[in-house]
């Protein structure tokens, strides 16, 4: 009868299921420890719960940085003394 353990990778911040037994041999993962939000789950037809990919809050949506801000220069609008070179 397999159990699923809530864990989380440490590198990327990815949280999925894993059976218990093989907890132990994994690494680069830390179990949840929040049992009332991720409880193991288990019983003979028990299957693992869908990943939750890791998003920073205080990145941009796009990965390619299309829709990021990029500082502004200021351009002095152009004046008639500096248009004109005829003087």
């Amino acid at each position: 009868m397999p159990t699923w353990t809530r864990v989380r990778d440490t590198h990327t911040g990815h949280t999925f299921d894993i059976d218990a037994r093989t907890l132990p041999h994994r690494p680069g993962v830390e179990p949840v420890n929040d049992p009332q939000r991720w409880p193991d789950v288990e019983g003979p037809r028990a299957q693992p719960r869908p990943a939750k990919p890791h998003v920073d809050k205080g990145a941009p949506h796009d990965p390619r940085g299309a829709g990021r801000r990029r500082p502004t220069t200021s351009t002095p609008a152009p004046t008639p003394a500096t248009t004109s070179r005829e003087q």
